[in-house]
């Protein structure tokens, strides 16, 4: 394992665009943070997002996890295009060559996707927890710690959705078309299944939807706005949602591993 992690370290030390989506993508999350804990002004009207409870614990988990996983597609492009470019240039042949096999191949990679879930996950954790003693109410160690588990939900949803984008990377070979596809998949094809094909119990088994449903969105119950439209908010993590997304993790990396197999390098 950690021979293939330094495989896949070596590659990406030398990959410029590897350093510079991951500096956007820690930027973007620290400005956010910035903006956020500060107070904004709207024509002469202040709006400080503390004083509606956002930044207290232990709902703050949620909050932030929700919004810090939308920067999660800067980092699938890293993965993608670092991916099709094994593709491109052949140097998955060139590694097969070298003595690795498929099967270490496909490890590897997914040992990148653990790697930059697990440094994702204690970015936020920390960012999170800087906001949460600076300006929460509740500053209490049973009070920080409770609903904590929106980290690990986090930390699977990125797998989740890296690992996807991994396998269609491996099929279609193509950053383009990759893109292209995860897109359809996301604006066409799932909505669809959704709301007009399937049974309304069965859309949360939807990939993308049951990564969805790992960190529900939370703001309309801290304005609510829940109440106005009738909706049901959740403020915790469904341990059967974290279950789908890990037998989704094992399908894609199955249908990742078998393309890899069947496919002449």
């Amino acid at each position: 394992m950690l021979r293939l992690f330094k495989i896949e370290f070596r590659k990406l030390r030398t990959n410029k665009s590897f350093f510079i989506f991951t500096l956007i993508y820690f930027l973007s999350i620290t400005g956010l943070a910035w903006v956020l804990g500060g107070s904004m002004n709207f024509d002469n009207f202040d709006l400080n997002l503390g004083d509606l409870g956002v930044f207290n614990f232990p709902g703050i988990w949620q909050n932030l996890t929700y919004v810090a996983a939308f920067f999660k597609i800067i980092l699938a492009i890293i993965i993608l295009t670092f991916i099709t470019n094994e593709f491109e240039y052949r140097t998955i042949r060139q590694n097969v060559i070298d003595g690795l096999s498929k099967k270490e191949f496909l490890a590897s990679k997914f040992i990148m996707i653990l790697a930059i879930s697990f440094v994702s996950t204690i970015y936020i954790t920390i960012v999170t927890l800087i906001i949460g003693l600076t300006q929460s109410s509740f500053t209490e160690f049973d009070i920080i710690i409770m609903n904590s588990s929106f980290i690990i939900a986090y930390f699977v949803k990125l797998v989740s959705f890296f690992t996807l984008i991994m396998m269609i990377a491996i099929i279609l070979k193509k950053t383009g078309f990759s893109l292209a596809s995860l897109f359809i998949w996301a604006v066409v094809v799932e909505p669809i299944l959704k709301w007009k094909v399937l049974p309304e119990n069965l859309g949360r088994f939807l990939p993308l939807e049951a990564m969805a449903n790992l960190i529900h969105e939370p703001f309309s119950k801290i304005t609510n706005a829940d109440k106005i439209i009738g909706n049901t908010t959740y403020s915790t993590v469904d341990p059967i949602d974290i279950i789908i997304n890990i037998v989704y993790i094992t399908i894609f990396l199955y249908v990742s591993y078998t393309a890899i197999k069947r496919r002449d390098l």
